[in-house]
């Protein structure tokens, strides 16, 4: 079988689960082996083992020639902050700081070397309470628009658009607007419309100068005959 690696047992043990959440050994190899299609799968016997290690030693890492467990940045504290964020992923690395009593530079090399990557939620839009029931109300007047018979072409008739944001790295979009850029772009009938490019943030000036100087133009341009 194949070794497994620090994060895989890490991960097993998170999988595993504790206290009154705890899945059974065989519940917990068929979730990991198929977490991971592409290796060796792990038995029964590897999570009791591994959970057997855990419990007598508070480590994870197999004992070195000299017999002691190698501690790094202390196998148990690295599966307090793994865990912790599986519980709640918006955590701040200085609420976990103060939770578990580490200092931040020790939790950001434990999620280094867990692979896990910050991120920062960006609210675009907020929602109210009756959204849905006018979403609701929305789709049922679309779909009687559609099937109307008096006004077959009623789609051909419909812009529909969407705006996205890129990063210049590749990246997922960052706050710095020196290196994202926005694009919008259209479809009506089976014309596109765009795609137009948007400097600085997407807000409601900035998408009201895109209506009244790209997209109304265009508009017009590709649909002469239309009645504003």
């Amino acid at each position: 079988m194949d070794r497994l690696s620090e994060k895989e047992r890490i991960e097993i043990l998170m999988i595993l689960g504790y206290s009154d959440v705890r899945r059974s050994q065989q519940e917990t190899c068929n979730i990991f082996n198929n977490l991971y299609p592409n290796r060796n799968p792990i038995t029964r016997s590897t999570v009791s083992k591994l959970l057997k290690k855990f419990n007598q030693t508070g480590a994870i890492k197999d004992l070195s020639k000299s017999g002691r467990i190698k501690t790094a940045t202390t196998e148990d504290k690295s599966l307090d902050v793994c865990v912790m964020l599986e519980d709640d992923l918006h955590l701040s690395t200085r609420q976990i700081s103060r939770e578990l009593d580490i200092s931040q530079t020790s939790i950001m090399k434990i999620l280094h070397d867990n692979k896990f990557h910050p991120y920062k939620v960006r609210l675009v839009q907020e929602l109210s309470d009756d959204d849905f029931d006018r979403c609701e109300e929305f789709a049922d007047t679309m779909m009687e628009k559609c099937y109307d018979q008096n006004n077959p072409n009623f789609l051909n008739n419909v812009m529909f658009s969407d705006e996205a944001t890129f990063c210049i790295d590749g990246n997922n979009p960052t706050p710095n607007i020196h290196k994202r850029f926005n694009v919008w772009a259209g479809i009506i009938g089976d014309k596109i419309i765009g795609p137009f490019f948007i400097e600085g943030n997407l807000n409601g000036p900035a998408y009201l100068n895109l209506l009244q100087n790209s997209i109304i133009p265009e508009l017009a341009r590709l649909f002469p005959n239309l009645r504003p």
